[in-house]
């Protein structure tokens, strides 16, 4: 009961992540001196029930992207609650190099290295990312290439196949899930992400971080942090035929990969560095009073 909980607890503020994998936060504030704040890292899944506790227990909705907000607000949180805090990086952090990694991937100075780091799930339509890079290989037979898919989950065998089916057996790699995944982005020449959606793909972050340039899907998360043509390409989602001429125009244009790689490091270490999202949250944290 609240009059039996300790000092400390009248006082806290209760955090929890997405509303529809947290419904059990908020029946365990109901009741108790706490202020409920939502963080909401990924376009989230809502239904009535969700977004009624949510709009009746919530103090506010952190969204770590405007999409993310806007989705939100379209799914019935009442606007007031919601609040954007774009995610960060810390980007004073010692960057790898990337050198050694090639070289044990197979990788010379003369081999174009495409990447992907993240779950082999639906929802990333690494098929997309192969079909690509198949009408790619049938346009420039001569191009020295790989692509490494750093990551494990459902879709792998069915990746695999369409592999080799394709006959790109000897050109794509299939690393599992690996923990160095900052060595495997400054490793790449490119960071290719299909996705369907996306909420603040912090891959993303780091792969400007480190001015390996990114070609993304322009949905929410992806597509407001990469402008295109300006900090990296952007294809509508599921436009394999578009994702294969950006594959091209970044192999074969050396001078523009440098462009876009500098102009993201640029803008990363400006907009979206660690210290204003923690600024950001505490601000957040410290306007939201108990019940």
């Amino acid at each position: 009961m609240p009059g039996n909980l300790p000092p400390c607890c009248a006082r806290e503020t209760f955090t929890c992540c997405n509303p529809s994998s947290n419904v059990e936060g908020y029946r365990a504030a109901e009741g108790l001196p706490v202020a409920v704040v939502q963080h909401c890292r990924i376009e989230p899944v809502l239904d009535p029930h969700i977004v009624s506790r949510v709009n009746r227990g919530a103090r506010c909705v952190i969204a770590v992207i405007e999409g993310v907000r806007q989705t939100l607000i379209c799914g019935g949180i009442r606007p007031a609650l919601c609040q954007t805090v774009f995610n960060g990086i810390d980007i004073h952090q010692p960057l790898p190099d990337g050198a050694r990694l090639r070289q044990s991937l197979g990788a010379d100075a003369g081999t174009f290295l495409f990447g992907n780091i993240g779950s082999l799930i639906a929802r990333k339509a690494h098929d997309h990312t192969l079909q690509a890079l198949q009408a790619f290989h049938q346009a420039h037979p001569e191009a020295r290439w790989k692509m490494v898919l750093v990551g494990s989950g459902n879709q792998q065998a069915n990746l695999a196949r369409q592999v080799e089916q394709a006959g790109l057996g000897d050109r794509v790699i299939f690393t599992g899930f690996q923990r160095n995944a900052m060595e495997y982005l400054a490793a790449f020449d490119a960071l290719i992400l299909a996705s369907r959606s996306e909420g603040l793909p912090r891959v993303v972050l780091e792969a400007m971080l480190l001015e390996t340039p990114v070609i993304g899907s322009a949905v929410t998360g992806t597509a407001e942090l990469v402008r295109h043509q300006d900090t990296g390409l952007l294809f509508p989602y599921g436009d394999v035929a578009q994702l294969a001429h950006h594959l091209a125009t970044l192999y074969s244009d050396v001078d523009k990969r440098r462009v876009l790689a500098r102009r993201a490091n640029e803008r990363v270490r400006r907009e979206f560095a660690i210290e204003n999202y923690i600024a950001g949250v505490e601000a957040v944290l410290a306007g939201a009073p108990l019940p």
